[in-house]
């Protein structure tokens, strides 16, 4: 988990460095994903996206980071709702969409094929992509997107 947080942290201060900083407005972060980004287990406060947020303040980033993880989701659950969980005004989307396909029996090819719709969302039509990281405990890619 702590990798997990580093990796996600290296990640978004890499892309906040090539982001202008005179936005004088908090950066919007959103983390879509199942148990992991909720915070099953740890609650919210113990969540990723809490601890990024934390971590982000330390580092003097004014950064909000909204958990928009749902317990036992899946891809295509995800797909369902990212555009609705992604408000307008959102610098950069954090996907992490865990293995849950696997659990409830869905394809590797059904995954991908959510995943890919997922980047292809209205969301992601203003944002540039950067891979992000790779969780080995569920060989799920995370995904980080900013906008320009």
């Amino acid at each position: 988990m702590l990798t997990m947080i580093r990796a996600i942290l290296f990640s978004v201060i890499v892309l906040l460095s090539a982001m202008t900083a005179a936005a004088a407005a908090p950066l919007r972060i959103v983390a879509i994903g199942a148990s992991n980004t909720q915070g099953w287990y740890v609650g919210k406060q113990g969540a990723y996206p809490a601890k990024l947020q934390a971590l982000l303040k330390a580092k003097g980033i004014d950064a909000q980071v909204i958990n928009a993880g749902v317990p036992f989701d899946t891809t295509a659950g995800m797909l369902k709702r990212i555009d609705s969980d992604v408000p307008t005004g959102t610098d950069i989307v954090i996907l992490q969409p865990g293995a849950n396909d696997r659990r409830f029996l869905g394809t590797k090819e059904q995954r991908a094929a959510n995943i890919a719709a997922m980047e292809r969302s209205k969301w992601s039509s203003t944002t540039r992509k950067s891979p992000f990281a790779t969780t080995p405990s569920t060989s799920s890619t995370s995904r980080a997107k900013a906008t320009r």
